[in-house]
C-alpha cells in the first residue's frame, strides 16, 4: 500500500524515487522492506597502523550486521596495537602487508547483508532475548526481539569486545561471566530505549531473557541470588560483577537460561567468519526453539531458569513476612537482655563490612524461616535487611555504653532527680526503633526521618571509630571540618572534634600524603669529619662525575672522573676512568694510592661499582698475611663506609668538591672534544687550580706588631708544605695577546692544523673562570643554613615498623613501602640510619631517616586506650580544678582544728 501511494506521488510530481534510499546512515530497500549497512570497503594498500585503523573505522555498521566478517580485521589491528615497537606511521613488514591484503580482499568481496525491517505491530507484546558467548580472544552478545502473538523472531543488534590485557590472564569461566555482564547491560539499555519513559511511543516488553552456554556462570548467579551462599571461594572479579548484575536488574528483571553451544547464535560474533559461513548459521534468524510454544520452551531451558532479582524478595506487600522495625521485637529483646555485638568489632575493618555481615545473618534466618514454613512467604527487599542490620548494631552499641540512659527511659516511674546528666544536657530520647537520638528545637520534623535528629554515639566506642572511618573514606579522605559537617547530619559524638581528629590521624592513606619525614636534633657530621688525622688523604671521600667526550684512538668516546677529597686538608685529586665498572674504579684508586699512600677510611655513597670495589679490596686485604704486615708496620687496615641515601649533608663535602671541579671543567671545556692525552693534561691543571683555593688564614703566623692581612692557607700548602711555583713551559700553550685575529687563508689552515689550538683555548678559559667566578662563589657556598640549631621532635623508628621511602620527583601515592630490619643510633639515642626491606622489589636498601616517612608501628596501644577509657569513663564528670582541691583541703583543716 505504501509502495502504491509512493508511485502516485512520484507520478503527480513527475519524479522518480529510487528503490534503495538512505535512512540514518543505513540503506532501506523499499521493495523488499529490508535494511542493510553500506558495502564493506577496506583499503588493501594501507601499510601503516594509522591507515589500517582508518580503513576499518570508515565502515559504518552500528548494529554489527557484518560483525563476524570484520572480526578478522579487528584482530589484526589488535595485534598491531600490542606491538609497542611499531609506530603509528611505521611501514608494516612484507608479511603483515600480505596478510592485510588477503583480509581486505575477503571483506571487499562480501555483498551487503539485508535484514527485515519490520518486527511486528506497535500495539503487540514483545520479548527481548539476548545470547552471549565468549572465546579466548573475543566475547560478545546478540540481541533478538520476539513478537509474542506471532512468535516472529527478528535480529536487532550485536556487540562484541576484544579481550584486553586486563582480561587476557582470566580463565574461560571468568570471560564467560564478563560476556553475561555485557549482554545484561545491552539488553536493559535496549529495553530502556524501546519502552523507557523517554521513548516517544514505547512498545510493550513483557520479558527480558538472556541465554548462555556457561553452566558455571549460571551456577554462580543461582548461588548468589537464590541460595544466598557466602561465595567465599569466588574472586573479587566475580563478586563485583555479581553485585553489578544484581543492581542492574533491580528495576527490570532478567531471566537467565541455558542454551547449548551448537544453538547459540552469539558464537558467530566471537570469531572471524566469511560471508558464506555466516549465511549458514542462525546469526540473523536465531535458534528454532524460540518459535516453540511457551511450555515447550520452558522444557528446553534444561536445569537453569534463574530470575534476577529473586521474586521471593519483592518489596513489602500485605501478608508478607518482612524484617521491619515494627516486627523485630525478638532482636530488640535479645539486645536488651544481652547487649553484645554479633561480630567482634576488632575483626571488622569498616562499619559497612560489619553491617554486611549482619545483613547476611538476617538473610540466612529469613531463608530458614521460609524453608520451615509450608506456605511460601515474601521477604523484604535488600534495603530493609541493610537498614535493620545498621539499626541493630547501633542499638547494641548504645546499650553497652549508655545502659543507664536506657534504664531511665524504659522505667515507667521516672523521677526528675534521677535524670542522667547526658539526657539533661543533650535532650536525649529513644525513637520507635530503640535508638538514642539528640532532639533539637527545629519546629518542623518527622518521626520517621533518619537524618533530622542525629543518633548518639559514644566517643570511646570502637563502632564509633568504624563509622568515622566509613565517612572518611566515603568523602574521599576529607579533613576534620568537612567530615564534621557531614557526620553531624546523622550522628552526634561527645567531644566530636578530638575524636574525629584522632581517627583521621590513624588513616594510612592520609599518612602517605600528609605525614612528614623523621627529623633529628644531632648534626649529620660524624667524628671523622670533626677531627680527622693530620695526614693528607688519610680520610677521604670518593665520588664519580661526568661523562665527558674525548677522542681515543681516533674515535669519540666517553670518560668519567673519580673525585677523591681529603677530609683534613680539603684537597682534591681527580683520576680519569674509561667507564663506571669496578675494574676502572680499582685502577684509579690504586693510582691514587701510589701517589698519596693507602687511606685509612674511605667514604662513599651506595653506588654499585663503589660498593663492589670496596668489597673486593676488603676481601683481598682481609687475609692473615696482609693483617700481619699492617700490624708490623703500624698501619691500620683500609676501611670502607657507605653513607645511606636520603641526607645530602652526609655527602655534602664531596658534592661541594665535585661541584667546584665540574664548574671548572664544564666552563672551560664547553663543546670542545679534546684528545684523550690533552684531556689528561687539562684535568691535571684543574687539580692544580682547585687545590690553590683558600680554606683558612695563617693566624698563627701573623705578626702581632703589624696589622697586615694574613696570607691564605690552601690545600696545596698543607700537602706539600709550600706553594708550588708553576709556570707554563710549553710555548704552544701560551697565547699571544697581540696576535692578529684577521687571518689569511694560509694562516687559518695553519691554525687548524695546530694540535694545541683546542687545549690552548680550554686552558685560557679555565684560568679566567678561576680568577673571575670561582673564588667569588666560595663565599656564597659558606652561607649557613636557616634554623640549624632549632630543636625538633624526633619520631623514634623501631625494628618492624612499616615506613615509606620518600623519593624525589615521585608522587606520594607511589612511594615504595618497606619494613625496618636494622637501625643505627647517634649519641642522642636518635635513629639516623635504617635498613629497609622493600616489599615490591624484595631487596634491602639503606636510607637516612630524613628521607623516611613513618606509616605503621607494631607497638600495641591497647593498654593506653584502656587506661584512657578508665580515666574518662563518665561523659558528664569533669576533673576538679587544682584550686578547688586546695580550697577543699584548707576547709577540712580549718574544721578539724
Amino acid at each position: 500500500m505504501m509502495l502504491c501511494s509512493k508511485k502516485k506521488i512520484d507520478k503527480n510530481l513527475d519524479e522518480v524515487t529510487p528503490d534503495v534510499v538512505k535512512i540514518f546512515g543505513l540503506k532501506w530497500n523499499r521493495i523488499t522492506d529490508c535494511i542493510s549497512s553500506p558495502k564493506l570497503e577496506l583499503d588493501s594498500k594501507a601499510n601503516t597502523k594509522r591507515l589500517i585503523l582508518k580503513s576499518i573505522a570508515s565502515n559504518f555498521d552500528p548494529y554489527n550486521f557484518n560483525g563476524p566478517i570484520l572480526n578478522r580485521a579487528r584482530l589484526f589491528m589488535h595485534e598491531l596495537q600490542l606491538n609497542t615497537s611499531l609506530g603509528w606511521d611505521t611501514e608494516l613488514s612484507i608479511e603483515q602487508q600480505r596478510e592485510w591484503r588477503n583480509i581486505a580482499k575477503q571483506v571487499n568481496m562480501t555483498p551487503p547483508i539485508e535484514v527485515p525491517r519490520v518486527v511486528g505491530e506497535r500495539n503487540g507484546s514483545y520479548r527481548l532475548i539476548a545470547f552471549t558467548d565468549s572465546s579466548k580472544i573475543i566475547y560478545g552478545t546478540t540481541i533478538f526481539i520476539q513478537c509474542i502473538e506471532t512468535q516472529q523472531v527478528s535480529f536487532v543488534l550485536a556487540k562484541n569486545r576484544l579481550v584486553n590485557k586486563q582480561l587476557e590472564s582470566k580463565s574461560i569461566p571468568s570471560l564467560e561471566f564478563q560476556e553475561i555482564v555485557l549482554g545484561t547491560e545491552t539488553l536493559l539499555d535496549l529495553s530502556k530505549d524501546l519502552a523507557g519513559p523517554q521513548c516517544p511511543k514505547p512498545i510493550r516488553i513483557v520479558e527480558s531473557v538472556l541465554y548462555t552456554d556457561s553452566i558455571v556462570s549460571l551456577s554462580w548467579i543461582n548461588s548468589y541470588v537464590n541460595k544466598l551462599d557466602k561465595m567465599n571461594k569466588r574472586s573479587v572479579f566475580i563478586m563485583n560483577r555479581l553485585d553489578h548484575i544484581q543492581r542492574t536488574c533491580e528495576n527490570n528483571p532478567v531471566r537467565f537460561c541455558f542454551v547449548s553451544g551448537i544453538l547459540n547464535p552469539a558464537d558467530c560474533i566471537t570469531r572471524p567468519m566469511s560471508y558464506k559461513q555466516l549465511l549458514k548459521t542462525n546469526y540473523f534468524t536465531g535458534p528454532e526453539f524460540l518459535r516453540c510454544e511457551r511450555d515447550e520452551l520452558c522444557s528446553n531451558a534444561d536445569t537453569f531458569d534463574i530470575v534476577v532479582p529473586n521474586p521471593n524478595f519483592n518489596p513489602l506487600k500485605e501478608n508478607s513476612f518482612s524484617i521491619s522495625a515494627s516486627k523485630l521485637s525478638e532482636s530488640q529483646v535479645l539486645a536488651e537482655s544481652n547487649p553484645e555485638h554479633l561480630v567482634v568489632l576488632d575483626k571488622c575493618s569498616s562499619f559497612s563490612k560489619l553491617v554486611r555481615i549482619h545483613e547476611y545473618v538476617l538473610k540466612f534466618i529469613a531463608l530458614l524461616k521460609r524453608r520451615a514454613n509450608s506456605v511460601s512467604f515474601n521477604f523484604g527487599d535488600a534495603s530493609s535487611f541493610h537498614l535493620e542490620a545498621t539499626r541493630h548494631n547501633i542499638r547494641n552499641d548504645q546499650r553497652i555504653w549508655y545502659g543507664e540512659v536506657f534504664q531511665y527511659l524504659e522505667n515507667r516511674n521516672k523521677r526528675v532527680k534521677d535524670i542522667p546528666n547526658i539526657i539533661a544536657q543533650l535532650n536525649v530520647y529513644m525513637d520507635d526503633h530503640g535508638l538514642l537520638r539528640i532532639r533539637s528545637k527545629m519546629p518542623k520534623w518527622r518521626k520517621d526521618t533518619f537524618v533530622n535528629f542525629p543518633i548518639l554515639l559514644h566517643k570511646h566506642s570502637k563502632l564509633t571509630r568504624l563509622v568515622i572511618k566509613d565517612f572518611h573514606e566515603k568523602f574521599s579522605h576529607a579533613g576534620v571540618y568537612s567530615l564534621l559537617s557531614e557526620m553531624r547530619k546523622k550522628f552526634w559524638i561527645p567531644h566530636y572534634f578530638s575524636v574525629v581528629k584522632k581517627v583521621i590521624k590513624e588513616c594510612v592513606i592520609c599518612k602517605r600524603f600528609k605525614e612528614r619525614t623523621v627529623k633529628v636534633n644531632q648534626s649529620a657530621y660524624r667524628d671523622f669529619r670533626i677531627d680527622p688525622p693530620s695526614i693528607p688523604f688519610r680520610y677521604i671521600f670518593i665520588d664519580h662525575f661526568g661523562p665527558y667526550n674525548v677522542k681515543l684512538n681516533g674515535k669519540k668516546s666517553k670518560v668519567w672522573v673519580l673525585c677523591l677529597t681529603c677530609l683534613w686538608s680539603r684537597a682534591i685529586n681527580l683520576k680519569i676512568c674509561l667507564d663506571l665498572t669496578t675494574k676502572e674504579f680499582l685502577r684509579a684508586f690504586q693510582m691514587h694510592s701510589y701517589q698519596y699512600g693507602i687511606p685509612q677510611l674511605v667514604l662513599s655513597d651506595l653506588g654499585s661499582h663503589l660498593v663492589a670495589g670496596a668489597n673486593v679490596v676488603t676481601n683481598f686485604l682481609g687475609d692473615p698475611e696482609s693483617q700481619a704486615y699492617f700490624e708490623e708496620n703500624g698501619v691500620k687496615s683500609i676501611k670502607f663506609q657507605q653513607y645511606p641515601k636520603g641526607c645530602n649533608k652526609l655527602g655534602g663535602l664531596v658534592e661541594t668538591c665535585v661541584k667546584m671541579s665540574k664548574r671548572l671543567i664544564y666552563g672551560a671545556l664547553r663543546n670542545n672534544v679534546l684528545d684523550f692525552r690533552d684531556f689528561e693534561f687539562f684535568v691535571e691543571q684543574t687539580v692544580h687550580l682547585v687545590n690553590r683555593r683558600p680554606i683558612a688564614f695563617k693566624e698563627g703566623l701573623r705578626d702581632s706588631i703589624t696589622d697586615e692581612v694574613p696570607d691564605a692557607i690552601t690545600p696545596e700548602i698543607l700537602i706539600h708544605g709550600h706553594e708550588l711555583l708553576s709556570i707554563n713551559i710549553i710555548p704552544d700553550l701560551q697565547g699571544n695577546p697581540d696576535e692578529d685575529l684577521n687571518w689569511t687563508a694560509d694562516d687559518h689552515v695553519s691554525k687548524v692544523l695546530d694540535k694545541y689550538q683546542k687545549l690552548r683555548n680550554v686552558r685560557s678559559r679555565l684560568i679566567n673562570i678561576y680568577n673571575s667566578e670561582f673564588i667569588a662563589h666560595l663565599v656564597s657556598q659558606a652561607t649557613d643554613e636557616r634554623s640549624r640549631y632549632k630543636p625538633v621532635t624526633h619520631k623514634r623508628i623501631q625494628i618492624g615498623d612499616i615506613v615509606l621511602l620518600k623519593e624525589p620527583h615521585m608522587k606520594p601515592s607511589n612511594y615504595p613501602m618497606g619494613i625496618v630490619k636494622k637501625v643505627k643510633l647517634n649519641d642522642l639515642d636518635e635513629v639516623t640510619d635504617i635498613a629497609v626491606f622493600k616489599g615490591a622489589s624484595r631487596e634491602t636498601v639503606r636510607r637516612h631517616v630524613t628521607s623516611v616517612i613513618p606509616l605503621l608501628s607494631p607497638v600495641n596501644n591497647d593498654s593506653e586506650e584502656k587506661a584512657d577509657i578508665k580515666e574518662d569513663s563518665s561523659t558528664h564528670q569533669r576533673k576538679k580544678r587544682e584550686a578547688a582541691v586546695i580550697s577543699e583541703a584548707r576547709t577540712r583543716d580549718m574544721l578539724r582544728n
